[in-house]
């Protein structure tokens, strides 16, 4: 819909006391991620932005992000939105299916069945972090924030612990066989890492 000048911000309040619980669908431009979109002192922001700010008031502090609880980018009901921070906005984009964590993420170099044979190597206590991190070709800060459920606890949530042997990719081959003759205690192994890293 190809606005008029004045039009969208006009639509805005006077949508601020939209009384009903269904969608109020933004009938006016989008950004390139979909969210709805509207010029606002001279400048472009999200329209449910400025929706919640018109009906709810300022962001508090450590609130600074608006949170749809229906999932839909394009709406702009003012009972759906809601400040929040960011770890709230994050946990409600999961529930919704809109977060790229995991293999949804284009710049993942791993898969779920990657992290789960990370996981399940490093709980042997018979590698190293930098090991393991060669065997995947990744670095080995991105091991210990796997293990340490740092990264991708979300995208295994759903996903069942496999054996070590179904779960290491076949191109690793035998270099995931045990490279010690006798396992180290993980604290050496935290300990030998942060010295070599």
């Amino acid at each position: 819909m190809r606005a008029a000048p004045g039009e969208p911000q006009e639509w805005l309040k006077n949508h601020v006391s939209f009384d009903s619980d269904d969608c109020l669908i933004w009938p006016f431009g989008c950004s390139g991620t979909g969210y709805a979109q509207v010029t606002w002192g001279g400048r472009p922001h999200a329209a449910s932005r400025i929706m919640c700010i018109l009906a709810h008031g300022p962001a508090p502090e450590g609130k600074q992000e608006v949170a749809h609880s229906c999932g839909n980018r394009k709406c702009v009901n003012p009972r759906h939105l809601r400040h929040a921070s960011y770890q709230e906005n994050s946990a409600d984009k999961i529930l919704h299916g809109r977060e790229n964590f995991g293999e949804r993420n284009g710049q993942a170099k791993l898969t779920s069945a990657d992290v789960v044979a990370i996981k399940a190597m490093y709980a042997t206590n018979r590698f190293y972090q930098r090991e393991i991190a060669q065997l995947f070709n990744v670095r080995s800060n991105a091991v210990c924030r796997i293990v340490t459920g740092k990264r991708w606890a979300a995208a295994l949530q759903s996903r069942a612990e496999t054996p070590l042997a179904d779960s290491v990719r076949g191109a690793a081959g035998d270099a995931t066989q045990p490279s010690r003759s006798k396992p180290l205690a993980r604290s050496q192994l935290k300990e030998t890492d942060h010295e070599h890293q």
